[in-house]
Formats: C-alpha cells, sequence, structure tokens
C-alpha cells in the first residue's frame, strides 16, 4: 500500500521537522538565528492533506532551520552549528503568537543547518 498524503507541498517546499508528542510549545529558529517558543494552543491542528500552518513570520531571505516540541520539564537547549554549540536557558527564550518574527538568539551562517537537543 501507498499509504495516506500527510501534507501538501509546492515545489520549493520541504519538511523541517514533525512531533508527535505533546507538549508546552514548538520552539523554531529561523536563517537569521531569531528564535521564538509557539504554545502548541495556537498552531493549528488540519486534517491530511493540508497546507499546515504558518509557525514563524519570516522575511524575504529568512528560512525556517530547526523546530523542537518544547516540553515542561525542558530546561533549556544546545544548538549546534559548524562544530559550535551554543546553550540556552528556555527561560530566556520569548513565547510569541504564530504570526510574530521573534527575536535574536544566535548568530548564523544562513547556508549552514543547525540542530536542536534538549539539555
Amino acid at each position: 500500500t501507498i499509504g495516506v498524503m500527510g501534507i501538501k507541498l509546492n515545489k520549493n517546499e520541504y519538511v523541517i521537522g514533525a512531533e508527535i508528542e505533546y507538549g508546552e510549545g514548538i520552539l523554531t529558529i529561523n536563517s537569521n538565528g531569531k528564535g521564538k517558543i509557539t504554545s502548541l494552543d495556537q498552531v493549528l491542528t488540519n486534517s491530511r492533506q493540508s497546507r499546515g500552518s504558518m509557525i514563524m513570520k519570516l522575511e524575504k531571505d529568512e528560512e525556517i532551520k530547526a523546530i523542537i516540541l518544547v516540553k515542561e520539564e525542558d530546561t533549556g537547549y544546545n544548538i549546534i552549528q559548524d562544530n559550535k554549540v551554543v546553550s540556552i536557558d528556555k527561560n530566556d527564550i520569548q513565547h510569541s503568537g504564530r504570526a510574530t518574527i521573534g527575536t535574536k538568539l544566535i548568530d548564523i551562517k544562513k547556508e549552514n543547518d543547525i540542530k536542536i537537543f534538549r539539555k
């Protein structure tokens, strides 16, 4: 069997990540190092073959680089880029709505990927 289509994507779109657990929110970091936590209550639940939900407002040259589910027991996150680790406390990250930009968390090279891990 083939299964079912989970999300519809345009030609230049791709999935950054997916979470199936329930948590406090989603930490999103973009290509300019801006980040924020969006409450899961503000993220729309969609049915199959939907277009998804906007989770962060982006400028023209920005893209989302990483997401991670924020759990209540989390104390912070380690962000890895170019073999460098930046540690950020959860309480230092702004909680914002879906249609906001976020605040500067780290310096990032746009062409590089980043990874986020819980402390």
